[in-house]
């Protein structure tokens, strides 16, 4: 089998991120913020991409602070339940892969 089933960080993740949520009682709160961070970053590379359109060269561009600045500040907020599981996803899908490929070396 290509795909091993035997690494599976998202979902231990998930779990403790919900333990957590429910144990502070600001669940609510943590998805707001997470949606905020998810906006902060979508507005600041779509104003990015607009920006280098319109000067047609990044280095033309002089508001790269404001780009690194929006998408770190968008990252923090969205990290905990956006991120994180996107990220262990991806791994447990390569580590999976390469499980699965060690029993037919």
């Amino acid at each position: 089998m290509i795909l091993a089933t035997s690494i599976d960080m998202a979902s231990s993740w998930s779990s403790f991120w919900s333990t957590v949520q429910s144990a502070t009682g600001i669940g609510p709160f943590l998805q707001l913020l997470s949606f905020i961070g998810v906006g902060m970053l979508i507005f600041s590379l779509v104003t990015w991409l607009f920006a280098l359109r319109r000067s047609g060269s990044f280095k033309a561009n002089a508001d790269h602070h404001k780009l690194i600045l929006g998408i770190i500040i968008g990252a923090v907020l969205a990290a905990p339940s956006v991120l994180v599981p996107a990220f262990l996803s991806l791994f447990d899908v390569i580590i999976n892969f390469i499980i699965g490929l060690l029993p037919s070396l």
